[in-house]
């Protein structure tokens, strides 16, 4: 089948999907404003003028434009965005019952989440009650961060020595970012797995850290085109 046939189908086909939604599915939930949308692809492409690196900057200017509370949608799935500290406490804190549970993750973050089964995926109930238990008890418990003191002095001592190293080397530290991510994998290996990894195993851990994260960019379009992992994976 030649290439152009293959493009024409994808394009009749979300043509047709198009279509469908606005006759049969179109919302009737009443959410707050927000940049102008597409069917199907959403209104994330307003956005694309924006820096995704500076995304606070960007949610200032759509609150200046639309008000604290903004919708935004990738695809067809609507995120609704607070900017308003006073607001966003009047939810969080003083109506978490209300707002307590997370909606279905995207096919992607399944993967990526092991079908929402960590602490900051996992919808409201026992699991998460589970696992913010062990965060709470075996990490955050003001003893267990003191017991952790000497883990973070040693990753301390790694910072410092990557910093002093490069001083001697180029006359000056040119990445101090990359040694401060370097010396927190160093300890979260340590506080996770209670051993202190060579250099060489953490590299490897940062490498895959990495590709995860970028995985998240690379596929995220299967989350609104699955038909599209062909040409996306391949």
């Amino acid at each position: 089948m030649e290439i152009t046939t293959i493009i024409f189908l994808i394009i009749s086909s979300l043509t047709f999907a198009i279509f469908l939604k606005l006759i049969f599915f179109s919302s009737t939930h009443k959410l707050p404003p927000g940049p102008p949308r597409f069917p199907v692809i959403g209104n994330i492409i307003w956005l694309k003028k924006n820096s995704f690196s500076d995304f606070q900057g960007v949610l200032r200017d759509l609150a200046s434009r639309h008000g604290p509370i903004i919708t935004l949608h990738v695809g067809s799935k609507p995120s609704i965005w607070v900017t308003d500290r006073s607001l966003a406490h009047q939810a969080l804190v003083q109506n978490g019952a209300v707002f307590s549970d997370r909606s279905l993750a995207l096919p992607t973050t399944k993967v990526i989440t092991s079908n929402q089964h960590d602490i900051h995926s996992s919808v409201y109930g026992s699991l998460w009650r589970t696992l913010r238990r062990n965060l709470t008890s075996e990490i955050l418990q003001p003893s267990r961060v003191k017991a952790h003191a000497p883990s973070r002095k040693w990753s301390l001592e790694i910072l410092v020595d990557l910093f002093e190293t490069e001083q001697r080397e180029k006359g000056h530290v040119s990445d101090a970012l990359d040694h401060l991510r370097h010396a927190m994998f160093y300890l979260l290996a340590l506080m996770c797995f209670g051993e202190k990894l060579r250099r060489e195993e953490i590299r490897e851990i940062e490498e895959a850290q990495y590709q995860m994260l970028i995985s998240y960019t690379k596929f995220s379009v299967l989350n609104i085109f699955p038909s599209c992992c062909i040409f996306t994976l391949f």
